[in-house]
């Protein structure tokens, strides 16, 4: 599911899912070439979208378990 709503000041995308991010790769989700057995992947996305939400002003995070699965949220300033 993807939702829009604004927080503090802020307009965040919150995507949910049911998948569960992998404990070898939760503590370094947003680094630089962090992938786990993903065929193809590169290890960019997560950290390229907190890169961009904070040369805006914002930030990205993720939340995941095994039993609610996985929110990524985008944090981006409200425009002026």
């Amino acid at each position: 599911s993807v939702s829009l709503e604004e927080v503090d000041g802020f307009r965040e995308i919150s995507i949910h899912n049911q998948g569960c991010v992998p404990a070898a790769v939760r503590g370094r989700f947003f680094e630089k070439y962090s992938t786990a057995n993903k065929a193809g992947g590169t290890g960019l996305g997560t950290y390229s979208a907190r890169l961009i939400a904070r040369a805006h002003g914002g930030d990205v995070s993720m939340e995941t378990s095994e039993t609610e699965g996985t929110r990524v949220r985008v944090r981006l300033p409200r425009p002026a």
